[in-house]
């Protein structure tokens, strides 16, 4: 971490100890540092020396929107990266990073918070970096990405980010040997048919009924009286295995991505304490799944032989009464056939959905069309009919930055020339695809 010299480091926690009024504090380190000499206000050497703290703060992005008056600072704003610099800097001491957990952390460090939302409003990534950072979308650990060009991107952290490094490091996680031999399901309240009769088919292989977590069945779930997020956090912790049901409305939800999250960095392979399991669906591919599942971790699905192996597999982390080979085939056969009906109508569902949801998608992309302006479509229509698709543009014109924000066009190539700065744009695909589905469009447009 770009660490700040002790004295700024000093004053920062000064000013984090008086969050509320900080601007007060400096004032009154300008008063003791300001004498009168001939009648006249003039500025010692440790006033010179406290502005240029200030300016190494205000430029590292740990206090914005100082206002001065009468030479002395009047109000102004700590950021998110300066309230977390002092844990931030402990915790980079003791956390032995991974690519991804570099990156994160990297990123955690340049996020301003506007209200609720935390964000990065613009960063520049290396090519690495780009190919980690997909991986953190995909892990749902960035959320509302948006593509500025073809190496910067702005985004939002969602709540599990923000406490990612909190729960790494947790010692009572941490420092945890024991768990209890229960079953977590983890699963999206609109998949309650199916989870219900997953619960009854545990029940089935020797598992206690009583021994089952599942919030969408009458007590098997939260307790009444107790807080819905402790009780869930306290059994994810305290569970030995966590079955997560993976369909379309579980990679939708937030809440179930943050469960997978925590059972992510729960499941310490050095100390074997936690077990987990994926249960996935047909209705969704494996090329759609985001979040905490890598391309190494295995899913289960709904077929005799892969459920046969999961069974087996939890059998042997929970010690459950072995049956014979025959009963587990007859326990899967009809778990499979009893949840059919139910993997067909989210299969069609899903069909339904993603053909609604592309359809509104290209709506919405022809309304970004329509909206361009006449010195806009005449860029356009000079990359459209170029024949390699690409044409030379100056990079700092309005109207080319306006079609980059747009999402219309990208950079394919830079050329430096410091007089006269060019490079080379081209179509983002979808725009493609626009125009050849809608005709009357692109007569409208190109011509």
């Amino acid at each position: 971490m770009g660490c700040l010299d002790p004295e700024a480091e000093d004053l920062l926690k000064e000013i984090l100890e008086n969050d509320k009024d900080f601007p007060k504090i400096l004032r009154d380190k300008f008063g003791v540092y300001q004498k009168t000499v001939n009648g006249y206000l003039v500025q010692e050497e440790e006033d010179t020396r406290l502005r240029a703290k200030i300016k190494v703060l205000i430029d590292g992005g740990y206090i914005s929107k100082l206002q001065w008056g009468d030479n002395v600072p009047y109000s102004g704003r700590v950021e998110q990266k300066g309230r977390s610099y002092f844990i931030m800097k402990e915790q980079e001491e003791t956390i032995d990073f991974n690519s991804l957990e570099r990156l994160l952390y990297k990123l955690l460090k340049v996020a301003n918070r506007s209200g609720d939302i935390v964000s990065v409003n613009y960063i520049a990534l290396d090519a690495d970096d780009r190919i980690t950072f997909k991986k953190l979308e995909d892990m749902g650990l960035v959320t509302n990405v948006r593509h500025i060009g073809t190496e910067a991107v702005g985004f939002d952290f969602p709540y599990g980010a923000l406490h990612y490094f909190e729960n790494r490091n947790s010692e009572s996680i941490k420092n945890k040997t024991t768990q209890k031999e229960r079953v977590f399901i983890s699963h999206s309240s609109k998949d309650e048919e199916f989870v219900i009769k997953l619960s009854q088919f545990f029940e089935m292989l020797g598992i206690d009924r009583n021994d089952i977590f599942c919030s969408s069945i009458e007590g098997q779930g939260v307790k009444h009286g107790k807080k819905i997020e402790e009780a869930v956090r306290n059994e994810i912790i305290e569970d030995k295995v966590l079955v997560f049901v993976i369909t379309n409305n579980f990679i939708k939800s937030e809440y179930c991505l943050n469960e997978l999250g925590a059972g992510w960095i729960l499941a310490d392979e050095r100390t074997q304490n936690k077990h987990l399991f994926h249960i996935k669906l047909p209705d969704i591919k494996f090329d759609e799944i985001r979040g905490f599942i890598g391309s190494g971790d295995k899913c289960t699905e709904l077929n005799e032989k892969s459920m046969t192996t999961f069974v087996e597999e939890l059998e042997d982390t929970l010690g459950i009464s072995g049956k014979k080979a025959t009963k587990y085939r007859n326990l899967v056969d009809n778990f499979i056939n009893d949840t059919k009906a139910f993997a067909d109508a989210a299969v069609d569902a899903s069909k339904l959905g993603k053909e609604a949801k592309k359809k509104k998608e290209i709506e919405n992309l022809k309304k970004i069309l329509r909206k361009t302006n006449e010195p806009e479509r005449k860029i356009i229509r000079q990359v459209y009919k170029s024949s390699s698709g690409e044409a030379t543009f100056n990079p700092t014109s309005a109207t080319i930055k306006a079609l980059e924000y747009k999402q219309i066009l990208f950079s394919a190539a830079e050329y430096y020339d410091y007089f006269n700065p060019r490079s080379s744009y081209t179509f983002h695909p979808w725009v493609y695809e626009v125009l050849k589905e809608d005709e009357q469009l692109k007569a409208e447009i190109i011509g």
